[in-house]
């Protein structure tokens, strides 16, 4: 019997967007694919669960962000975040011996599959702007 592959699906209700990204996706370039479909200027991530392989977190010490690379599939415990001009997504993973580890995600592959809750906002506007003190582009809330 031939398995066809799973492929992203998403589907809107009022401003919740529900998305299913399968394995082997790239996680930036399929929630890009999302939101341009879906035409989100500015929203939250309000859930995110499954599984990420080849994941790059980072931790900001003040001055800089400190990345980690883990190639090894984890679970995907926990996602939320902002979704400006660009996502400002952060996450928990735990791995086989349910360790944890979190931060500020840069990139990672589907592993498995994910499964996440957006809310479209249609009347706040969110944007991104460098602060003087600390060097990050912080949200600005119009």
């Amino acid at each position: 019997m031939y398995l066809h592959p799973l492929t992203m699906q998403f589907k809107t209700e009022s401003n919740i967007v529900i998305v299913r990204l399968d394995d082997g996706e790239d996680f930036f370039e399929s929630m890009e694919k999302v939101v341009k479909s879906c035409e989100i200027e500015s929203g939250m991530i309000l859930s995110g669960i499954g599984h990420l392989k080849n994941f790059e977190l980072g931790y900001f010490d003040g001055k800089k962000y400190v990345k980690k690379t883990f190639k090894k599939p984890m679970e995907l415990v926990s996602m939320h975040g902002s979704i400006a001009e660009t996502f400002h997504i952060h996450c928990t993973l735990s791995d086989e011996q349910q360790r944890v580890y979190g931060g500020h995600l840069f990139k990672g592959v589907v592993s498995v599959v994910n499964e996440l809750m957006i809310l479209k906002l249609n009347k706040i506007r969110l944007k991104r702007e460098k602060d003087k003190k600390t060097g990050l582009k912080t949200l600005e809330i119009r």
